[in-house]
C-alpha cells in the first residue's frame, strides 16, 4: 500500500509538469492521432485495391487493430512506464537513484510520466471496435461478451511482460537496448496483420516465444467464430505466466546491476 501511494504522488507530480509544457502535449495527441490515422487509411487503400488480406475483410483487418490498440492503450496508461523507462535509466546511470528508495523499483517507474496519449489509443481502439465489430461477423454470445474485457486486459499484461522481457538485458549491458528495437518490428506486424498472412515457422514465434498473437489475433478468431476451442481463450493464461516470468527475469537481473559509479 506505501508504494502505491508513492506511485500516485509521483504520478501526479509528473501529470502536473507535462501540463505545464501545453505545447508538447497538444503534439503528443496530434501525432498519436495522425499515426492512427494514417494507418486505417493504408487499410483501406490495400483492401480496396487487392481485396481480403490473407482471408480477412477491411471490417476484420480494422477490427484486429482496434483490439490490438485497446490493449495498448491500456498497457500504455497503467504498465509501460514500468518496461520503457528502464533501458533509459541504465545508460544515463540514473537507475541508481530508484534503488536506493524503500519503494519497489517498478512502482517507482510507472510513476514517472503520465501517459496521456494511451487515452488517444484507447478512444480510436474503442471507435474502431465499435464500427468494424457488425461487419467484421462479432458473434455476441455470451462467452464473447464475458471474454472481451478479458482479453483487453490479458493483451495490455502481454505486451507489459514482452517490453520488460525485453529491455531486462540493459540491467546486464545497457548495449542490449537494441533488443527492444527488433522487439518492436514484431509488435508492429502483430498489431497490422493477421498472423496467417507469414510462414508456420513465424506464425509459432508470435505464438510462442513472443506470443503477440494472443493480443489480438486469436481473440479476434475468437470473436468472429472461426476459432471457438481453447486457444482462443488462452490469452489470459498467457499474460499470467509472462508477466510472472518477466517479473521474475527483473528481478534477478536487477541483482547483477552494476551501479555507475561502481
Amino acid at each position: 500500500m506505501k508504494d502505491l501511494k508513492m506511485m500516485l504522488r509521483l504520478l501526479r507530480a509528473a501529470a502536473k509538469s507535462q501540463v505545464m509544457y501545453r505545447f508538447d502535449f497538444i503534439i503528443g495527441l496530434v501525432g498519436t492521432l495522425a499515426y492512427n490515422g494514417l494507418f486505417l487509411a493504408s487499410i483501406g487503400i490495400i483492401t480496396s485495391r487487392f481485396g481480403a488480406i490473407g482471408g480477412f475483410s477491411a471490417p476484420q483487418i480494422v477490427l484486429l487493430y482496434a483490439m490490438f490498440e485497446i490493449a495498448h492503450g491500456l498497457y500504455g496508461f497503467f504498465l509501460a512506464n514500468m518496461a520503457s523507462y528502464l533501458a533509459r535509466l541504465v545508460y544515463d546511470g540514473t537507475l541508481d537513484v530508484y534503488l536506493t528508495r524503500p519503494c519497489s523499483v517498478l512502482l517507482q517507474l510507472n510513476g514517472q510520466k503520465m501517459n496521456y496519449t494511451a487515452f488517444i489509443d484507447l478512444f480510436i481502439g474503442a471507435v474502431c471496435f465499435a464500427a468494424a465489430a457488425g461487419p467484421a461477423g462479432v458473434a455476441w454470445s455470451p462467452a464473447a461478451c464475458a471474454m472481451l474485457p478479458v482479453f483487453f486486459v490479458s493483451g495490455a499484461f502481454i505486451e507489459f511482460s514482452l517490453s520488460l522481457l525485453m529491455n531486462c538485458g540493459t540491467v546486464v549491458s545497457p548495449n542490449l537496448r537494441s533488443l527492444y528495437g527488433a522487439y518492436y518490428q514484431l509488435v508492429l506486424i502483430g498489431q497490422r496483420y493477421p498472423l496467417n498472412l507469414f510462414s508456420k515457422g513465424f506464425q509459432v514465434a508470435l505464438t510462442f516465444v513472443f506470443p503477440l498473437g494472443f493480443i489480438n489475433y486469436y481473440p479476434m478468431l475468437f470473436l468472429i467464430g472461426r476459432d471457438r476451442g481453447i486457444v482462443g481463450c488462452l490469452s489470459p493464461a498467457v499474460a499470467v505466466v509472462f508477466t510472472i516470468l518477466a517479473v521474475s527475469v527483473f528481478h534477478r537481473t536487477l541483482r547483477r546491476y552494476s551501479s555507475a559509479g561502481s
